[in-house]
């Protein structure tokens, strides 16, 4: 059903956390 698309949204999640911790890291 909108089990691609809860997939992609889960992926765009982790790739945004990834980018939130780095940049929290340049700033630490």
């Amino acid at each position: 059903m909108h089990n691609g698309f809860f997939l992609k949204s889960l992926e765009v999640n982790l790739r945004v956390k990834k980018i939130v911790m780095g940049a929290l890291n340049l700033h630490i």
